[in-house]
């Protein structure tokens, strides 16, 4: 039964020792993880299995470091600080460092936005562009339009409802200066072109433009 119980202690692993035991504030210390990776610097805390330690700015490091007690390796004490040498050390890590140029703040990237359309009537005027060169195009196979072509297809839509809405304000325009009544209707008309081709007397600028617009002045006091 002795024996029986000695094997079974003896099976028992000791406990690893632990890295921060002993260790307190203000001990300088030279830590090393598990990588092997060392740190030199001040002990700030030990909390929770974690300790704290101010680098003081050598190895081309500042500021302060947090350990997990799983990662360390050893920890030596190497000697003890003073509560102004911490300080020193947590402000000199705070300062611009010589030789170290501060990191450049980078901008967040705004994409730039795409250039506005032109007005659709600037861009396919109604002199070079029709229904009847829409139908043209859309005879060709795909890879022989052009590209002014592909956005009329695009923007046919838009370009008519352009075309409809110019005309409707044509016509109401044309209504508002010629409103149909006594004085300007089809009578007047056929008067006034009766007086510049017989009579040769010339028309006031007035005259010549309800002469010139009559049709599309007929077709609008029409509702067309």
């Amino acid at each position: 039964m002795r024996a029986a119980i000695l094997v079974l202690f003896l099976a028992i692993p000791a406990a690893a020792a632990d890295p921060f035991e002993g260790l307190k504030r203000l001990d300088r210390v030279t830590v090393t993880d598990k990588d092997g990776d060392t740190v030199r610097g001040i002990v700030r805390s030990i909390l929770r299995g974690r300790l704290s330690v101010q680098i003081e700015g050598r190895e081309g490091l500042t500021g302060s470091l947090v350990f997990e007690r799983k990662s360390v390796s050893k920890v030596e004490k190497t000697g003890i600080a003073t509560e102004e040498e911490l300080k020193a050390a947590s402000e000199s890590a705070a300062a611009p460092r010589e030789g170290f140029a501060e990191p450049e703040r980078v901008e967040p990237k705004v994409e730039a936005a795409p250039p506005p359309q032109r007005p659709v009537l600037e861009a396919f005027p109604p002199k070079d562009w029709s229904v009847a060169r829409r139908d043209e195009v859309l005879s060709r196979a795909p890879y022989l339009r052009s590209k002014n072509e592909r956005e009329f297809l695009d923007r046919f839509d838009e370009w008519r409802e352009a075309i409809e809405s110019r005309d409707r304000l044509a016509r109401s325009a044309l209504l508002k200066k010629f409103p149909p009544g006594t004085t300007w209707n089809e009578s007047t008309c056929d008067r006034l072109r009766y007086t510049l081709a017989i009579v040769g007397r010339a028309l006031t600028a007035e005259e010549r433009e309800f002469v010139e617009k009559y049709e599309a002045w007929k077709q609008a006091a029409a509702g067309g």
